[in-house]
């Protein structure tokens, strides 16, 4: 049975590499934070980062367990819920813009300028390949990841090849 993190990198490769590149400069960049990835530039390729972190092999079935749950409600929070429909980019434009704002008058928040001023200037190019990516990413990987798929997958990693004896 493939690991449905496979399915997810596979899916994630196929990508044109500025589609792969916009995704995973909103997906990767918590996770590089979380699991300490020193090497991690979002400003270069971050598309490399995502796909090489997914294609690492996590180790037993329970750490794969929760590297696969964690992409998959992190891709749906930060790209599918966020930027999966015309009213969320409305939404997230005017968040970006409130950040901004924000981080000009109080100095302690300076440093995500930079950032803001980025994603602001990347938003308008990117809508429609995002809600099409969505779009996409609901009808062909949502299916292949659904929590009984999941269960199915991690009951036959947790038990592969271990013999049962019988009467």
């Amino acid at each position: 049975m493939e690991k449905p993190i496979s399915a997810i990198a596979t899916w994630f490769e196929k990508l044109p590499a500025d589609e792969r590149d916009n995704a995973a400069f909103l997906i990767y960049s918590g996770i590089a934070a979380m699991i300490g990835d020193k090497d991690y530039d979002w400003a270069n390729e971050p598309g490399d980062a995502f796909l090489a972190w997914l294609r690492a092999p996590a180790g037993d079935p329970a750490a794969e367990l929760a590297k696969l749950l964690l992409t998959r409600e992190h891709v749906r929070f930060t790209l599918i819920d966020d930027f999966g429909t015309a009213e969320k980019w409305v939404e997230a434009e005017a968040r970006n813009r409130a950040v901004l704002e924000k981080a000009q008058t109080d100095p302690s928040l300076s440093h995500l300028i930079p950032t803001a001023e980025k994603i602001l200037a990347r938003m308008p190019g990117h809508r429609d390949a995002a809600i099409k990516l969505a779009d996409e990413w609901r009808t062909t990987i949502a299916p292949l990841i659904t929590d009984e798929r999941i269960r199915k997958w991690y009951d036959a990693a947790l038990f592969e090849g271990i013999t049962f004896a019988t009467d």
